[in-house]
């Protein structure tokens, strides 16, 4: 009888130690859950937060950005001529013995022979430059519109010839160079001319100062 009675205290213990076991895991669980959602909402709030910074810091961009298109707009309205465009390649024929250095100095990499990397050069004609009387010198910038492939910025580096040669009934004329522009590229670039192509000038001291560069 004794051993009836034992077995039937110990088969109530287990039954009572089985709930207290899932009730303990179903705490557990409760936490570990209040603790994630805990985080995952603290992520959200910071995420939140961040992407209304990167929102207002991108209005600040925008508007920042009209500002300065507004002005350079501006600027260069006052800057502005007429050119006939034409481009040169860095070799002999068409330049002088050395044809991988400019005449501001900057020396172009020999291997680069075929491509001139990523900085665009332009000659300008002489009457131009400000060594003769012109406006533009070494360093400014000069915009091409409508130019073809040659539209974009192009830095002053090198300055034309005086003449160029034209034969007419058989006899070779040299024509002063004037009021010209020409864009140094890579040697399989064809042999472009844009005549009255509006550019234009941004002078390097409106930039900050411009140090000569070396292509590679």
């Amino acid at each position: 009888m004794n051993d009836d009675i034992r077995g039937v205290a110990g088969r109530r213990h287990a039954r009572l130690y089985v709930p207290v076991t899932f009730l303990l895991g179903t705490i557990y669980i409760a936490v570990f859950l209040t603790i994630a959602l805990f985080a995952r909402g603290i992520m959200a709030y910071g995420k939140q937060i961040d992407q209304n910074h990167a929102i207002q810091e991108n209005r600040v961009l925008i508007k920042t950005n009209d500002s300065l298109q507004v002005e350079l707009l501006q600027y260069a309205q006052r800057h502005t001529f007429k050119a006939d465009v034409t481009v040169y390649q860095n070799i002999e024929r068409q330049t002088d013995s050395t044809p991988f250095e400019l005449a501001d100095g900057t020396k172009l990499d020999k291997k680069f022979a075929s491509h001139i990397g990523t900085m665009r050069h332009i000659a300008v004609s002489r009457d131009l430059h400000e060594r003769w009387g012109g406006t533009i010198k070494f360093g400014d910038y000069i915009f091409l519109e409508n130019a073809g492939p040659l539209t974009g910025f192009w830095r002053v580096s090198d300055v034309m010839g005086k003449y160029y040669t034209r034969t007419k009934n058989g006899t070779a004329q040299k024509i002063p160079i004037r009021n010209s522009l020409d864009c140094l590229t890579d040697i399989n670039q064809p042999n472009d001319k844009y005549y009255g192509v509006t550019a234009y000038l941004f002078p390097s001291n409106r930039l900050g100062t411009t140090q000569t560069q070396v292509t590679s």
